[in-house]
């Protein structure tokens, strides 16, 4: 996901430099019989200044992908969301 040599982010077929990352959170929705989680990455785009990327797992796995990202973001140049 994070190229610290290139430094930039791959979310799905998309490739961004990491300073193009301008905000980052995990969004939990609510449903009658499961959970759903994503971190949702905001990014200094015109046409897709959004990106999702769905976690399997508990709320709590969802919370330490994203401060990995944060930490991996950091490390490739980019900016420091914590």
């Amino acid at each position: 996901m994070v190229n610290y040599k290139d430094e930039t982010i791959k979310i799905g077929k998309y490739i961004y430099p990491v300073n193009k990352v301008t905000g980052i959170s995990t969004i939990t929705t609510y449903g009658k019989y499961t959970n759903n989680h994503h971190i949702k990455i905001e990014l200094d785009d015109m046409r897709k200044p959004v990106q999702n990327v769905p976690v399997i797992g508990s709320e709590h796995h969802a919370n330490e992908f994203n401060q990995r990202i944060c930490v991996a973001l950091r490390k490739a140049g980019g900016p420091s969301f914590t």
